[in-house]
């Protein structure tokens, strides 16, 4: 006759059993105070979990920190190449070009500084032109 869990149980002592019902039982209360406790997952917290783990497993075997800073070190590096050349071209244009441009800009502020006192001579004029005018007194229809 096969032996079944129930002859299993029946066998054991009464003491033993009551221990194996009491540690079932902790353990159900155990692995529902686990449950109820966990945070839900929310969805902005899914999505976050799964760009991280996409990022740390799948993308790269090294550290994105790492990549991040390698990758600022080799943009700052590049940067100051291109205002290294900047500066020797700047050089090389030579003090010809700075005088040019430095004429340039005194023409162009003389020009307006010419324009400035025409316009304040023609506001003067006009000023001069309406204090000439006789003042009229206008009566309204009413």
């Amino acid at each position: 006759m096969p032996v079944t869990p129930a002859d299993t149980w029946e066998r054991l002592s009464p003491g033993l059993r009551r221990w194996l019902l009491i540690g079932v039982v902790l353990g159900v209360v155990a692995l529902i105070a686990v449950i109820a406790l966990d945070e839900p997952a929310t969805p902005g917290t899914r999505a976050e979990q799964a760009r991280e783990r996409l990022t740390r497993h799948l993308l790269t075997d090294a550290d994105p920190r790492a990549l991040g800073i390698d990758g600022l070190a080799n943009r700052l590096t590049q940067l100051e190449r291109e205002l290294a050349q900047a500066t020797s071209r700047e050089r090389q244009r030579g003090p010809g070009e700075a005088a040019t441009l430095n004429r340039q800009v005194e023409q162009l502020r003389q020009s307006q500084q010419s324009d400035v006192q025409a316009l304040q001579q023609e506001i003067t004029r006009l000023r001069e032109a309406v204090d000439a005018r006789p003042v009229t007194r206008t009566t309204l229809p009413g």
